[in-house]
């Protein structure tokens, strides 16, 4: 019998159909429950999506509202824009001006002689022709019939324009005065007629102190025709050079220019015609109403959202698929609790929450905001301070000399006393004495040199060898200009001053601050070095102290620092003593700085030596761009605080960075008070696999206080993360679950309660994966304030982590750091002053008062939204937690999906295997059923 090669042949009964039957009869209702799960699944990732997009667009209204910048800019309206427009910037004041602009700045314009020139390529003769810029005066204001005066504008340079057999047209006077780029345009103009061509000259700039003077020397033909000075007109003027003239509330004005950029401070005006305008100057009151409007649609649309994903029809019994969800209503607790509330610190201000500025939540409309523009500018009008306060976060410092630049995310509200212990320098070198030089002629063997300013190296620089220097100031003022024009110095801006002073000595000091500020000579052509400078930077040698000095270190002496290669070291202290042995002193010195860390981290080394009557420091790397230059600490700038130059003989030095004591005041706002619990290893092992199951327990009950409200008992038992009560697939689900259970508590918290009258005492529950412990952050810090754990069952004890031994209070006493400053820029890296940035800009070390920070309601609610939707792996936000939730729900879905299409190939492959071998059993018992019946026929045949 042939074998059977496919299910049903045998049988007629057992086939793929009834196996497909069979396999989908299973594999079906399991399908269409995973599609359904992974349908609301996508639906709620969906909404989330909405909604955190909803919630950045909240954050992205606030933005500028957070800055005190955007509340001080100001508008400048004109009521005849024909006349005069104006633009104010954050310096102006409020104001109204009438102006009567009775003349408009003019360009000086010079046309050459009328029928002098047939042809662009006309001829023209060869010499030079200089222009000056300056003031003409005139008795009957009529140029072309003469001048009576000129006065040059020392503020322009004259140029002069080399005519020769190259240039010697009309055309390529014209080029030849354009390519020098000297604030002139030229044009060649057909006048037409036997006017011919003619040279047109404008002056870029308007105003009478910018009007032409040009005058001609003449080597070949005749350059005179151009001319146009006080006392000769061979050219004529076409447009006289004025400058504009006004009326400002009867005041007299001047400008050289239509742009009037000082005649009110932070309002630049720009005349166009004569006539009358009034200007009125205030504050934008409109772009930040506009602002704001955009902060309450944006906060509307996410009332919106939340209202349509969270509701519960009651005529189809159609839920939200967001209702409930514990992140989409805490956050709307938090956002929503921050615009209703008071802002900590504003108690006692005129404007203390949004609502005293216009911003109120309709009870009739689901508590969306409404905004009254007109209270607003009222309160802007009568109380501008306290409304930036409201909103922005602000730096005030009570010293003038300290101006606050910004702060980060990190940075906490407080006051920071500031007691500056360094303040920053500049880095110089000092030359030799000068008494017996000048007069002084450079000459070519020794003129010339490089310098470098921090670091950039200067092109070769020269003296000029025409000059004579008859006293010390002429030179360093020669020095100064030669230095400050050099190309390469200047591309990386820097600069230096050049002082001539009573020790008869050069002094050329960098105009940077800070560790990074030191002036060297890199090449000296003169062979002796020039006005005592050297160009061995390597090597700084003090001035002499004598053949057998004596020298007494003691505190005004002993501590210095030094900068060798680029590397600073840290504050170096000498021991305190008499020393006589110079040799003895050179050896400690060396000691001394070669024990520095940070210069052994960077393997920089110096030799110390002292040569007959001085000390000389080496660098032991040599060469271009190398360098040793030192400080000592408080002898910046003449300082006599700390004498170490003085006492060994060095003169040149380094700058210093400022540094800072900066300490949290007792009066500062307390910090965030927190109760961590304890770090338990089993909170990391809860999955899905291995859930934490508390649904049985008879002690998973507790009560936390907050700021000495109590909760009501809360039973972890009976809470349901979606997987049954009491059953937890993660911590961070546990840590969820618990957020709410907490934040809806009657006691700490009424949800039915208006948010504009009831204050939350609710806590933000987090889970923090890499200290596997549980965190409880109060929403109102106090600074009595306290949360503390009561009635804990013994479960809740275990997989909670808290104890009703201890308790977590918020902090209020200061702490201390110094903090080293980039020049007089200072940006604290730690403590709760983190973030914070200000700038020294003026006073002396000591105490400098102190600096307060606040936030304003814009930073407050987007830091809420901000740390919400962060997705950080170790601590995500809670919003951006449940996102992830979410997506490791739709990743464990897809693990089922593939389960099941296993489970079910498995039992197709485990059918078709019974049902071949009951096909063949069936074909046998057919084929032997066949067999007996032939037998039997063939029987009843032979009977018959």
């Amino acid at each position: 019998m042939a074998s059977i090669q496919s299910i049903g042949i045998g049988s007629n009964i057992l086939t793929n159909d009834l196996i497909d039957q069979l396999v989908d009869a299973e594999k079906v209702p399991a399908t269409n429950k995973l599609d359904r799960e992974q349908e609301l699944l996508e639906f709620r990732q969906e909404a989330l999506g909405e909604v955190s997009s909803a919630l950045s667009k909240i954050e992205n209204s606030l933005s500028s509202l957070a800055s005190a910048s955007t509340f001080s800019r100001n508008t400048a309206t004109s009521s005849n824009e024909s006349v005069a427009r104006g633009t104010a910037s954050t310096l102006a004041g409020s104001g109204t001006y009438n102006l009567n602009v009775t003349q408009l700045a003019e360009s000086h314009s010079i046309a050459s002689k009328a029928g002098a020139f047939s042809s662009v390529d006309d001829v023209i003769g060869t010499g030079t022709i200089q222009i000056q810029f300056g003031n003409y005066t005139d008795a009957d204001n009529d140029w072309n019939n003469g001048v009576d005066g000129f006065t040059q504008n020392t503020a322009k340079d004259p140029i002069t324009i080399n005519l020769d057999s190259s240039n010697n047209t009309l055309s390529g006077l014209r080029d030849a005065i354009n390519d020098a780029g000297v604030g002139v345009t030229a044009t060649i103009v057909n006048a037409g007629g036997t006017d011919g061509y003619r040279l047109l000259l404008t002056s870029e700039d308007t105003g009478e102190s910018s009007a032409m003077r040009l005058t001609s020397s003449t080597t070949t033909g005749d350059l005179s025709v151009f001319d146009f000075n006080e006392t000769t007109q061979e050219a004529d003027t076409t447009i006289q050079a004025q400058s504009a003239a006004f009326k400002l509330n009867g005041m007299n004005v001047t400008s050289e220019s239509n742009q009037v950029t000082e005649a009110i401070k932070g309002v630049t005006l720009t005349l166009e015609d004569v006539g009358n305008a009034t200007l009125s100057v205030s504050r934008d009151t409109d772009q930040l109403s506009e602002k704001i409007n955009g902060f309450v649609e944006a906060y509307n649309e996410f009332r919106d959202l939340v209202k349509n994903y969270t509701k519960y029809d009651t005529d189809t019994g159609q839920a939200g698929v967001l209702i409930g969800d514990f992140a989409v209503n805490t956050i709307s607790r938090q956002v929503s609790g921050l615009i209703s509330k008071v802002i900590p610190g504003r108690e006692d201000s005129s404007v203390r929450s949004l609502a005293d500025i216009g911003l109120g939540t309709d009870r009739h409309n689901d508590f969306k905001l409404t905004f009254d523009s007109a209270k607003f500018a009222q309160k802007m009008a009568s109380s501008e301070a306290d409304v930036v306060a409201l909103f922005a976060t602000q730096g005030t410092a009570t010293d003038s000399g300290i101006q606050y630049i910004g702060a980060s995310s990190a940075t906490k509200e407080g006051t920071y006393d500031v007691n500056v212990t360094q303040t920053a320098s500049q880095g110089y070198t000092k030359g030799a004495d000068l008494s017996a030089f000048f007069p002084y002629t450079p000459t070519a063997a020794d003129n010339g040199f490089k310098i470098n300013v921090d670091g950039i190296v200067s092109n070769l620089l020269e003296l000029d060898t025409s000059a004579t220097y008859n006293s010390g100031d002429e030179l360093a003022a020669a020095l100064q200009d030669l230095i400050n024009q050099d190309t390469k110095l200047g591309a990386s801006g820097k600069q230096v001053t050049v002082e001539f002073g009573a020790d008869n000595k050069l002094t050329i000091t960098s105009s940077k601050e800070g560790s990074g500020s030191f002036v060297t000579f890199d090449e000296v052509e003169a062979a002796g070095g020039l006005f005592g400078f050297q160009a061995d930077n390597s090597l700084l040698a003090g001035s002499s102290l004598g053949g057998a000095p004596t020298l007494t270190v003691d505190d005004t002496n002993n501590s210095f620092r030094i900068n060798v290669n680029g590397t600073l070291s840290d504050e170096l202290t000498l021991n305190k003593g008499t020393y006589t042995d110079m040799d003895s002193m050179a050896t400690l010195l060396q000691a001394t700085i070669n024990g520095d860390s940070k210069l052994q981290s960077k393997n920089e080394t110096v030799t110390v030596t002292w040569n007959t009557d001085h000390f000389e420091i080496q660098a032991d790397k040599s060469g271009d761009g190398k360098f040793t230059q030192l400080f000592s600490i408080g002898d910046q700038g003449g300082n006599t605080s700390n004498t170490f130059h003085s006492t060994f003989g060095f003169e040149g030095v380094g700058g210093q960075d400022a540094s800072a004591l900066i300490t949290d005041a007792a009066t500062a706002k307390v910090s965030d008070m927190v109760y961590y619990g304890d770090s338990l290893t089993s909170l990391n092992t809860i999955s899905a696999g291995t859930p934490l199951d508390l649904s049985g327990s008879a002690s998973s009950t507790f009560r936390v206080s907050v700021n000495g409200t109590e909760s009501n008992t809360i039973d972890i038992s009976s809470l349901d993360a979606g997987h049954g009560a009491g059953i937890f697939h993660s911590a961070t689900e546990l840590a969820q679950t618990l957020n709410i259970a907490i934040n809806s508590d009657a006691n700490l918290s009424d949800p039915d309660a208006d948010p504009a009258t009831t204050y939350r005492e609710g806590l933000q529950v987090s889970y923090n994966a890499e200290m596997r412990r549980l965190e409880f952050k109060a929403s109102n810090v106090l600074a009595s304030g306290e949360i503390s754990f009561t009635a804990l069952g013994a479960d809740a004890l275990a997989n909670l982590g808290v104890s009703t031994e201890r308790n977590a209070t918020a902090i209020t006493t200061g702490t201390q750091q110094e903090v080293t400053a980039r020049g007089n820029f200072f940006n604290i890296e730690s403590g709760n002053a983190k973030g914070l940035m200000f700038m020294l800009t003026n006073g002396n070390a000591g105490d400098r008062g102190s600096l307060t920070y606040t936030q304003g309601i814009a930073s407050r609610i987007t830091d809420v939204i901000g740390g919400a939707l962060s997705r950080n792996t170790n601590s995500p936000g809670i919003f951006g937690s449940r996102l992830n939730q979410l997506d490791q729900e739709l990743i464990d879905l897809n693990e089922e999906r593939t389960e099941l299409n296993e489970r079910m190939d498995t039992m197709r492959d485990r059918l078709s295997r019974q049902f071949t071998t009951q096909d063949i059993i069936v074909s046998r018992l057919n084929s032997t059923f066949d067999f007996l019946k032939s037998q039997f026929e063939a029987m009843n045949a032979q009977k018959d």
